[in-house]
């Protein structure tokens, strides 16, 4: 897995690198320079007093003694810098080393990603973490446009039902949700210390999670309600003002940091108001 990351790397850079040297060549082609462009797939020495503008090299060793007025790009090889080396520009070394003489210049820094340090695996973490959460957050969002309106669409009656209840006992409810996921987390934590109590976790966990889903639709209706009635809109579809509530919350919880916190408190909420609605009869 490590190869094929760096496989990528080193292919979009080479890619990068070949497209802004297209550029470079295109701009520059009528104008005569003496410091040419030094692009290679061996090892490559630039002696003293030696002026070049790019050096690209990919599969090779670079020393440098003279001066490299723009970048320096060193792939699957090693960078090495003799005191009088003087370089204008970044150096960019990936899958390799810098050695550098004590009088060497470099003037616009380092960027040095050898391919055995541990900063690869690093990257693929975080790169894999950013994707995870990304992926995570398109699922919460399609589902809270999807299945709530249309469980508001099946079931209508009930879910009016737990809209009033969240309109008229939305503190109790969150309340009754509070205590009732510490109570889900602690029979669930009693659950897995055993083999045997694996699967019995595993219904619990979906049982709760499809009560809180369907709690949610009732309260995205009563926010749905209250955006209905601010822009005029009571005729409206039950589905459809679960839809706006829904769009809310779906923005809301793309927040970072607060979203997942809003998102955990609706469907805590959500329990509460199934709760309270088996407990109590809902005013007409």
């Amino acid at each position: 897995m490590k190869k094929v990351f760096l496989f990528f790397i080193i292919l979009s850079l080479a890619l990068f690198i070949g497209l802004s040297l297209a550029l470079h060549s295109a701009t520059t082609a009528s104008h005569s320079s003496p410091s040419p462009d030094i692009i290679d797939f061996k090892d490559v020495f630039i002696p003293h007093a030696t002026v070049v503008d790019h050096v690209v090299v990919i599969g090779g060793d670079v020393t440098i003694g003279g001066e490299v007025t723009d970048e320096v790009v060193v792939i699957n090889g090693n960078l090495t810098l003799l005191s009088s080396a003087k370089l204008d520009k970044h150096v960019f070394i990936l899958g390799g080393h810098l050695t550098k003489e004590a009088d060497a210049v470099i003037k616009e820094g380092v960027v040095n990603l050898e391919a055995t340090s541990s900063n690869i695996a690093s990257i693929m973490l975080a790169v894999l973490l950013l994707l995870l959460f990304g992926f995570m957050q398109l699922v919460v969002t399609v589902a809270l446009l999807l299945i709530l309106p249309a469980l508001s669409w099946g079931f209508r009656s009930r879910c009016w039902q737990l809209a009033e209840i969240c309109q008229s006992a939305g503190g109790k409810a969150a309340t009754l949700g509070m205590l009732s996921g510490l109570a889900f987390v602690l029979l669930v934590s009693l659950l897995i210390l055993s083999v045997v109590g694996l699967p019995l976790a595993f219904l619990v966990g979906m049982s709760f999670l499809i009560i809180a889903i369907f709690g949610a639709s009732g309260v995205c209706l009563s926010i749905g309600e209250w955006i209905a009635g601010k822009t005029g809109e009571f005729d409206r579809p039950a589905w459809l003002q679960t839809l706006y509530g829904a769009t809310v919350v779906a923005l809301t919880v793309n927040i970072p940091f607060i979203g997942p916190l809003f998102l955990g408190f609706i469907l805590l909420l959500g329990v509460g108001v199934v709760s309270l609605s088996f407990l109590k009869e809902p005013n007409n």
